[in-house]
């Protein structure tokens, strides 16, 4: 997949390791990776844990960052897409930010409040570490209720007009149909997937449909791409994150942000690559005054330590404490 992303290449002694996606890792990976080909030269993982991982990841220290930085570029070449495929047309990104709606609104803070204290409850009773897969569920059911209410009840699934998010997707659909565009929408919910799904049939829009359970995900990103009359194709986050080529969309949309800022990245990339002809319009879909601003927020503070160190991070909830989280409650 070299053609659509950054490459990274380490010259170290006579080994030249070589990454053609940005490196999904932690801190402490990096640490392996150098101590692989040169024992002793980030220290010992202790140490480098003890240090680099509370400085950067958790206290933001702009000193450690600066230091170990100094330490690694000598030994890394980065070559960024820019560079690569300079033939690319232009990539444009935009935050779609929208109120909840007023059903929508009451169900959201009634379970915030309930959840809310349920999880300080727990994590008062047998610490953050323990309480962590709780956390993430809570997390989980919040960012579904933005989404749309029918994924935790049922019975609102068919009713569109209790999720904002649908609301927007309807507008940009119609407008990108009128305009000859084609959407390549992303949702890390497969149920959000299945409520689309039941929207673009009973409007009797023409889709493809991609998820973990697909067999033939190539035959079905083919016959979308060869097919202009196909205004959609809908794909689970993690199952069409790499390995697709999907330039016959020139509309990527997230319907739900993911934790790790550099998924979604090479999740667009499934349009915006070798073989895109037209400008690419992101759409991030987000709602106000809920989760996804504060996981926006993270992804941002987040995103200057991945690009900063030249890798991502795929253990986002692992390198998040108890402080940083519980502000996603309030």
């Amino acid at each position: 997949d070299t053609a659509t992303t950054d490459i990274y290449t380490l010259y170290l002694h006579d080994a030249l390791p070589i990454s053609g996606t940005p490196m999904e890792n932690s801190i402490r990976e990096l640490w392996s990776i150098f101590d692989f080909i040169m024992p002793g030269y980030l220290g010992s993982r202790k140490h480098f844990i003890e240090f680099y991982d509370r400085e950067i990841e958790r206290d933001k220290r702009s000193e450690a960052l600066k230091e170990l930085n100094l330490k690694i570029k000598p030994f890394m070449l980065r070559r960024t897409k820019a560079e690569v495929l300079t033939e690319l047309p232009p990539k444009i990104e935009q935050v779609s930010s929208v109120p909840l709606s007023d059903e929508q609104s009451v169900l959201y803070n009634n379970i915030l409040r309930q959840l809310r204290a349920e999880i300080f409850g727990l994590v008062e009773k047998n610490g953050y570490v323990k309480s962590r897969m709780h956390i993430l569920s809570a997390l989980v059911k919040l960012s579904q209720i933005c989404n749309h209410p029918g994924m935790i009840y049922p019975e609102l699934a068919g009713n569109e007009d209790t999720s904002a998010k649908m609301d927007l997707l309807r507008e940009i659909l119609y407008e990108s149909i009128d305009g000859g565009h084609r959407i390549l929408l992303f949702s890390q919910f497969v149920k959000m997937l299945h409520i689309i799904r039941d929207f673009l049939r009973k409007e009797d829009i023409d889709f493809e449909y991609l998820d973990g359970k697909t067999t033939d995900r190539l035959e079905v990103v083919d016959r979308f791409n060869a097919t202009p009359t196909t205004p959609i194709i809908l794909v689970s986050l993690k199952a069409g994150g790499t390995g697709l080529n999907i330039t016959g969309a020139d509309i990527v949309v997230h319907f739900d942000p993911w934790w790790n800022p550099m998924v979604e990245r090479q999740a667009t990339d499934r349009a915006y690559r070798m073989g895109q002809t037209r400008s690419v319009n992101v759409y991030k879909f987000i709602t106000e005054g809920t989760i996804e601003e504060k996981i926006l927020k993270m992804q941002e503070d987040k995103s200057d330590i991945f690009n900063a160190l030249d890798f991502s991070d795929a253990y986002f909830m692992q390198n998040m404490s108890w402080d940083d989280l519980k502000v996603l409650f309030d």
